[in-house]
């Protein structure tokens, strides 16, 4: 006797809702395209737009962090030497 948790019903309500959010996306741009609404430059607008604030915003951070860690690996290195 198998005992059947859910988890592969689970797995294919999942793999459905994928499915219906992809086809709801495509439907989108095809009843957009039909209005005459250019979808696609407001998408590379936006695509852009989070690219110019990762770079601007984000990334110097993440930089600022590994060049604090390096000072802080080196530093701990000349402190080992000098002891020992």
């Amino acid at each position: 006797m198998t005992v059947n948790h859910g988890g592969e019903r689970l797995n294919a309500l999942k793999n459905v809702n994928y499915i219906l959010v992809i086809l709801v996306i495509v439907l989108l741009f095809f009843v957009l395209d039909f209005f005459a609404i250019n979808i696609g430059f407001y998408l590379n607008t936006f695509i852009l737009m989070i690219l110019r604030f990762a770079t601007t915003m984000i990334l110097p951070w993440i930089a600022l962090y590994w060049l604090i860690r390096l000072v802080k690996a080196i530093e701990k290195r000349n402190d080992e030497s000098k002891e020992g």
